[in-house]
């Protein structure tokens, strides 16, 4: 007689139950576990899958305030520009005020943006300050950030807006004016190259800017920043990204 058949029948059947939920068990296969991981950089998906990068243009949406920037984003501290943040500030501001401060309205506030057939919604821009003192005394400040993921010897285009501004509180004894160009620089790519973009006569207007480049590594730089058309002068210059405001061509 086997040991189950010695047992109480209550027993034996617990015993029973129990091999039998045992024997199942040990025949289940274990199945592999899925990752779903998704970021602004990459998408994966399963333990072998194939990892998407795509490239990334930081966006302008962020918080508003003097010396706050959004992510990515932040000043251009290379020597050619001014590091003074008093003197010449940086910051982000919004459609109809100077850093995103009420008290700090502009004397002619910004449009919304239309793409197609919708309206672009967007609250906050990045802010660059520059003066003119004369002729051989001019600063100017500049913010700046880095475009990722990028494949190099490969082409891509990218499109942003610029303006100018003028505050309706003096900030300081300069006469506030409205900048005449605004410069992108774009480095680390095959042909870096300052963008000059005529702003003159387009008071408080966007201008869209498209760029092409070729990638000759896996992340770039681009900055901007303004000049004063007069001695005695003081401008806000500003620059606007969308989402997905890069695209790769070949």
């Amino acid at each position: 007689m086997n040991l189950v058949q010695k047992l109480p029948i209550g027993l034996s059947l617990a015993c029973l139950m129990f091999m039998s939920s045992c024997s199942k068990e040990d025949a289940l296969t274990p199945e592999p576990q899925t990752e779903i991981v998704n970021a602004h950089s990459s998408l994966k998906e399963g333990a072998a899958a194939l990892v998407i990068t795509l490239p990334y243009f930081p966006s302008t949406k962020g918080s508003t305030g003097l010396d706050v920037y959004p992510t990515d984003w932040e000043r251009d501290t290379h020597p050619y520009y001014s590091n003074n943040s008093q003197e010449l500030p940086t910051g982000t501001s919004n459609l109809s005020c100077l850093w995103g401060n009420p008290m700090l309205p502009w004397k002619k506030g910004l449009p919304t943006i239309a793409s197609g057939a919708s309206i672009v919604n967007f609250g906050s821009i990045v802010t660059t300050t520059s003066y003119r003192k004369n002729v051989s005394n001019g600063k100017n400040s500049a913010a700046k950030t880095k475009i990722t993921n990028l494949k190099p010897g490969k082409k891509y285009e990218i499109s942003f807006y610029v303006a100018s501004t003028i505050c309706s509180v003096n900030q300081n004894a300069f006469t506030p004016l409205y900048a005449n160009t605004i410069y992108v620089d774009l480095s680390n790519v095959k042909d870096p190259i300052s963008h000059g973009i005529d702003v003159e006569g387009k008071e408080a207007t966007w201008v869209k800017k498209t760029v092409i480049f070729d990638a000759i590594s896996t992340e770039m730089s681009i900055s901007f920043s303004a000049f004063v058309p007069q001695n005695g002068g003081y401008s806000y210059a500003h620059m606007f990204v969308n989402k997905n405001a890069i695209k790769q061509l070949n």
